[in-house]
């Protein structure tokens, strides 16, 4: 389907969203709550919710971005997750109790609203990497396969690991 230099391709899912002209969103991709500037290019079966991706930006396949904003020119590959949720370790269980007990689940998920994600501009994130709600990754920086990020990254550091247990760090 095109309409207005936007294509959406086979079974794609926008809800309450935003896609400025050149976009394409490939199959089987959900897009909710979302503003897609131009020519972003979403890959196959990627979801996007609440979020804001810049300008020429693009996705490789299986990936999901929540609750982020991504800047101009990145490069995001394939099956990369973007502000999922962390576990809050010192509760009693990591079961979904508020599911158990009928908890408000607004109050639950507050915390996505409040710890985005912030990515810069010209952004490389590779195949598999992690990024936690909350972190800020500077322009130009470049994240390595498989990596995961819990802390925020200076611009144009390349770094690859997990950051809890200091980056490996190349410039």
């Amino acid at each position: 389907m095109t309409m207005n230099d936007i294509k959406l391709y086979k079974d794609v899912n926008v809800i309450d969203s935003d896609l400025s002209k050149g976009v394409s969103v490939g199959d089987y991709s959900i897009v909710r709550g979302s503003k897609l500037f131009e020519n972003v290019e979403i890959g196959r079966r990627n979801t996007i919710i609440n979020s804001v991706v810049g300008e020429s930006t693009y996705t490789g396949e299986f990936s999901i971005i929540k609750y982020s904003s991504i800047g101009k020119y990145c490069s995001i590959s394939w099956n990369v997750s973007i502000g999922g949720a962390n576990h809050q370790f010192e509760r009693i269980s990591q079961a979904p109790l508020h599911r158990i007990f009928r908890e408000d689940s607004v109050e639950v998920y507050k915390s996505f609203l409040e710890e985005k994600v912030c990515i810069g501009n010209d952004v490389w994130i590779a195949a598999g990497a992690h990024i936690i709600r909350g972190v800020t990754i500077g322009d130009g920086a470049v994240v390595a396969a498989n990596a995961v990020v819990t802390k925020d990254i200076p611009p144009y550091a390349i770094v690859g690991g997990t950051s809890k247990n200091n980056w490996i760090s190349f410039f």
